[in-house]
């Protein structure tokens, strides 16, 4: 457990012993706090599942863990359910956070725990609207490293090493703020995760990206998650052990 705390001493978060997890249930529209099986009838019918919601909608900034090798995007195999898919973790400290009331039509504060290091999954169209946000950043830094490559070289051991370095500073310096919605598209009606980033407006909000970029960089071996790691591993094995028609891992966070 750790309590980083901001050079201004006006902003600190919780690092706890244990991870604060969120679940985005995107069949159920909403993050919830309580891990259910995968199908949600029996929690909507006792009224666990509306319980168990904590927001719709959520302003953060985003922990990047700085370790050798660390990769957001990875292929995991959870339950039963989701073999070998890819997922993206996130690692976050919530700023904010809503609830829809549907009857009223309002937002009213959500149940996320502000100041505490917390961790979700995502996968899917999520993932994607995410990736939308990451794309002009590596690009941009591609032809940086085009345009100055002589220099760049003496710092970074290849074009790879300074693209994904740029891709992690910018995206742990920036105020996220995601939302479920509801998408009419395809055979059935369902719910994902838009995201829209913004610079930071107040001292507050410089102070808790200050905070999570000292998380990153040097409380790595406490953004851990234990059941993500086991599922990639799981699917390491999975993957190595199945023929080549299998999807490869990808090589980039």
């Amino acid at each position: 457990m750790e309590i980083i705390t901001s050079s201004s001493r006006n902003y600190s978060a919780l690092l706890g012993t244990i991870s604060q997890d969120y679940y985005l249930r995107c069949d159920g529209g909403a993050f919830v706090d309580t891990l259910f099986g995968a199908d949600l009838t029996e929690a909507y019918q006792d009224g666990s599942f509306q319980a168990a919601i904590v927001a719709h909608k959520v302003e953060l900034v985003i922990i990047y863990p700085m370790r050798q090798g660390y990769k957001a995007r990875r292929h995991l195999t959870l339950g039963e359910f989701y073999c070998n898919e890819l997922f993206q973790e996130i690692w976050f400290i919530p700023l904010k956070s809503w609830i829809y009331d549907n009857k009223t039509k309002q937002e009213n504060p959500g149940k996320m725990r502000p100041q505490i290091v917390s961790h979700f999954l995502m996968r899917g169209h999520s993932m994607d609207e995410f990736s939308i946000l990451i794309r002009p950043i590596e690009q941009e830094a591609f032809l940086n490293w085009e345009g100055n490559k002589a220099q760049l070289s003496k710092q970074y051991a290849s074009a790879k090493d300074y693209i994904k370095t740029q891709i992690s500073q910018t995206i742990v310096s920036q105020i996220y703020t995601t939302e479920i919605v509801k998408c009419d598209k395809g055979i059935k009606p369902y719910f994902h995760l838009t995201w829209n980033v913004r610079q930071p407006e107040t001292e507050l909000e410089q102070d808790a990206i200050e905070v999570a970029q000292i998380i990153g960089q040097k409380h790595t071996d406490l953004l851990i998650h234990e059941v993500t790691e086991k599922a990639a591993e799981k699917a390491l094995m999975a993957l190595a052990g199945s023929p080549s028609n299998q999807p490869a891992l990808p090589q980039t966070a």
